[in-house]
């Protein structure tokens, strides 16, 4: 979008001359992912394992704390980055790859991904297994 001044963005060629047409946008093709299913007992154990391990930095109700708040994060809905932030941490946040298993990390996840208005589906105990 350029210096978006007068809603116009122009930029000089690589031979030094003013490109003044407008650019083209790109067309996505492919249909919107899918939500996954989420396991009601998968969902419960991750409500038990979240209040253990996540309510005192991430709120017992998603709303942040001293950590990010999940409740309405759209971040969370990238599984990889979602799961690795898990597994691995950063920042603030610790790894918590040593302390929880893989089935506890996809229960945490997917109960966050559905927990407090969020729609964002499951986590399967292979999507986790993959990226530890």
């Amino acid at each position: 979008n350029g210096q978006g001044l007068n809603k116009a963005a122009y930029v000089v060629t690589t031979v030094g001359k003013l490109n003044t047409s407008a650019p083209k946008v790109a067309q996505v093709a492919g249909a919107a992912k899918t939500v996954a299913a989420v396991d009601a007992a998968q969902f419960e154990l991750g409500k038990d394992k979240y209040a253990a391990t996540c309510s005192g930095c991430h709120g017992p109700n998603g709303e942040g704390a001293f950590g990010a708040p999940l409740k309405g994060n759209k971040m969370i809905g990238n599984d990889e980055a979602f799961i690795k932030q898990i597994l691995v941490g950063s920042g603030d946040m610790p790894s918590f790859a040593p302390m929880l298993a893989d089935a506890d990390v996809a229960a945490i996840a997917t109960f966050a991904r559905n927990a407090w208005g969020n729609k964002l589906g499951g986590i399967t105990v292979d999507q986790v297994k993959k990226l530890r």
